[in-house]
This record gives structure tokens, sequence and C-alpha cells, in this order.
């Protein structure tokens, strides 16, 4: 009898442990995989994290920015992928910040930057959105481009953020 009596405790108790892990564990890993999606977009790395360029353009442009950087003299610099069949001009850009969203820098690009059509280029953008290096910005920016024998006056637009 005294046999039977301790395994039924025993049994008891493992099988209220694996009660315990199923109703718990299910709540413990949804937990885990939210954590890791807010990790994976930035939201505990502060608003200043550049881990890639933090960018929002829209998708199938024509004209992508695969990379940039904002000097504290407010100087932005932005590499541009033609995505088109045929090469893009690009005619003029714009810097905005968001407290206003009005101008505060009207780009004025070296004459005839062209893009080659797969290829890439560098684009430059000078204004008065000067920052102590390391503080966080964050920039509306709009880039006005010609396909060549093709449609003019194309716009792209979007918003970088990170430290100067």
């Amino acid at each position: 009898m005294k046999g039977n009596i301790k395994q039924s405790s025993v049994m008891k108790k493992g099988q209220a442990a694996t009660e315990f892990l199923m109703t718990y564990g299910w709540a413990i890993l949804a937990i885990v995989i939210v954590a890791a999606v807010l990790w994976n977009m930035g939201v505990f790395k502060g608003q200043c994290a550049k881990t890639a360029p933090v960018q929002v353009f829209g998708s199938g442009e024509q004209l992508q920015v695969s990379d940039w950087a904002l000097t504290s003299a407010g100087v932005l610099t932005m590499k541009v992928k033609n995505l088109a069949g045929n090469d893009i001009s690009i005619t003029s850009g714009n810097m905005y910040l968001p407290s206003t969203w009005t101008t505060v820098a009207n780009g004025t690009l070296a004459a005839g930057i062209t893009v080659p059509a797969g290829g890439d280029n560098t684009v430059t953008i000078t204004g008065s959105a000067a920052g102590a290096s390391g503080e966080c910005f964050t920039a509306g920016v709009d880039l006005t481009y010609d396909v060549v024998n093709g449609v003019s006056n194309h716009v792209i637009t979007g918003i970088v953020r990170g430290k100067y």
C-alpha cells in the first residue's frame, strides 16, 4: 500500500508541473515572440538607432534610396539606385524638418545628375538642418526626376532617421 501512495503523490506533482508548463508556456512563448519582433523593429534601441538606414520610401519606385548620411553641418548625402529601364535625370531635391514640415533645404544639385539604368549615383542636398554630432534627427526628403526618353517630373518622397 505504501508504495502506491508515494507513486500517486509523485504522479500528481508531475501532472501539475506538466499542466503548468502547457498553460503558461504558450503565454511565455507569445511574450518572447512579441519582444523579438519589437527588438527587430528597433523599439528598444531608441529614437536614434541607425542599424541600417532607417528610411521610409514608397515601394515600387523607379528610384530607390539605398544609403544616406546627414552631417552636423546639415548636408544630406544619399546614394540612389535606378530601378527603371532607362537612365534617370535628377532635377531637384528638398529636405524638410518634421516639426513644421517646411522646406529647410532646397537642393541645389549639380547640373545633370544622371543615374544610369540599373546603376547608382550620389545626390547631395545642402541646407539649414544642422545639429550637433550624435544628436537625433528626422528629415523628410523628396527628389524630382525625369526618366530619359520617358515621363518627366516624377517625385519620390520619404523620411530618413538617425544621428548626425
